[in-house]
């Protein structure tokens, strides 16, 4: 997370967008960016796509960037992205080339992991639950989905993702609009 904070900071400086700035276009109080770009605080993935929102690029313009094509992805070559403090960490499963459309990425949640904070940006999304069970809202409507149970939205529809149960939730995500 730590390069995260930086790439942050760096972002931030270069468009010349003060805290407080930053702050009015995410919602997030400028003490809590201040300690996100120090590397202090964690931070949600919902936060994160505020923020990244706010500096006019794509989230995935937040993480180290992989330099060379790749199409397979070898077990010990997938990039997981770990959001500290949130509860949740994510695995990135996509190829790497230039035009590409498609994200796939499993996320898991530690059990009760609520997200209240609803989202909405560009593309669609398709979730597949692997394990447990997630409570998935969009536009306002609450949808349990289990495993082997799947949901395909419009990502322009507010949405968020919580786990809604004792175990484990992993699910795999294929977006138009990838996060990293």
């Amino acid at each position: 997370m730590d390069e995260v904070s930086r790439m942050i900071r760096k972002i931030r400086l270069a468009k010349k967008i003060t805290l407080q700035n930053l702050s009015k276009k995410t919602g997030l109080s400028a003490s809590f960016l201040s300690q996100v770009e120090r590397g202090e605080s964690n931070m949600t993935i919902t936060s994160l796509k505020k923020i990244a929102s706010a500096l006019g690029v794509s989230i995935k313009n937040l993480f180290p960037d992989e330099e060379n094509t790749v199409y397979a992805r070898k077990l010990e070559e997938q990039q997981n992205v770990d959001i500290g403090g949130s509860g949740t960490s994510h695995k990135r499963l996509s190829g790497i080339f230039d035009g590409r459309l498609l994200e796939a990425i499993v996320s898991v949640y530690k059990p009760g992991v609520v997200n209240t904070e609803a989202i909405a940006h560009k593309g669609e999304e398709f979730v597949y639950v692997l394990e447990g069970e997630a409570l998935i809202t969009v536009d306002g409507q609450k949808y349990i989905v289990s495993k082997g149970e799947s949901i395909h939205y419009p990502s322009t529809l507010e949405h968020c993702v919580s786990s809604n149960s004792d175990s484990e939730l992993k699910l795999l995500y294929v977006l138009t609009q990838f996060l990293f």
